[in-house]
């Protein structure tokens, strides 16, 4: 930069400075979106293991848009049928081998 006249000194300031910019918004959006990943993980858990997730960690309001009444009923009646939790388990099963 010693052998630069003040404006290219600018402007490679300006340069540094919007590329810093930029990457603080990356990170920020990067960040934004990983969070959201976290908050579904527990959704996309109940989707691979409805028969053994805890309802006290799955965030109902995410399944609204189904509007089924008395989802949470429905998911522990669910939970308490060996028919469909052993269904269930063998699916899986043919997935994993698959």
């Amino acid at each position: 930069m010693k052998d630069l006249d003040p404006q290219e000194v600018r402007n490679e300031e300006k340069v540094i400075d919007d590329f810093i910019s930029i990457m603080d918004s990356l990170i920020q959006e990067f960040s934004a979106r990983f969070s959201q990943f976290k908050e579904l993980s527990e959704t996309f858990k109940f989707i691979m293991y409805p028969d053994v997730i805890s309802f006290d960690k799955l965030n109902l309001s995410q399944f609204d848009w189904l509007e089924i009444e008395e989802l949470e009923m429905q998911l522990i009646d669910f939970q308490s049928s060996s028919i469909w939790i052993q269904k269930f388990i063998e699916t899986r099963k043919k997935l994993e081998l698959d």
